[in-house]
Formats: structure tokens, C-alpha cells, sequence
């Protein structure tokens, strides 16, 4: 595993969006959260891992990751609480 900040617990490298730091110690933590607003559009280009919003405990944060489907790079984000989510693009209720 790798010291550097920029790398998840998987070896995800950070992917600047909207989430932002929600600071947890296990997965429950996580459980009300959402991915970013920018990543909720669907496109072809990426491919999402199966564990959603989740605590990753070397970034003491609940966060996402994603497949970026040209090279295969595994990439993560800040997830956002529930009540905050909407999707980019259309508009916040």
C-alpha cells in the first residue's frame, strides 16, 4: 500500500469532483452517501466497482471508486451525504 495521500486503499488515484471529505471508521459511516454529483451521469468511458460509497480507512474517508474503461485506472472520489445529492447537469429540488 502506498503512503501517498493521492492513492485509496486499492490503489485508486484521486479524481478531483464535487464529494468532499466526510470523515469516517467503518463502512456503516458511509452507508447514507452518495457518489458526486459530476460522476452520477452515466457514461460508457467507466465502469463502477461494486462497493459504492464506502470507508477507506487509510483516507479516513468515505469515498467511491471507478474504472476509467480506456486504460483500466482505478480512480476515487469523495462521496457526498444523501440529502446533498443531486445529479450534475439537472437541477438541485
Amino acid at each position: 500500500m502506498s503512503f501517498d495521500p493521492n492513492y485509496s486503499c486499492h490503489g485508486a488515484f484521486f479524481n478531483l469532483s464535487m464529494g468532499y471529505y466526510i470523515s469516517c471508521r467503518a463502512h456503516y459511516h458511509c452507508y447514507g452517501s452518495r457518489e458526486p454529483p459530476n460522476w452520477c451521469l452515466r457514461r460508457s468511458s467507466y465502469n463502477w466497482t461494486q462497493w459504492g460509497c464506502h470507508c477507506d480507512l487509510k483516507i479516513g474517508s468515505c469515498l467511491v471508486e471507478r474504472f476509467e474503461g480506456k486504460t483500466e485506472k482505478l480512480e476515487w472520489s469523495y462521496c457526498v451525504p444523501n440529502e446533498e445529492f443531486y445529479c450534475a447537469g439537472e437541477v438541485p429540488r
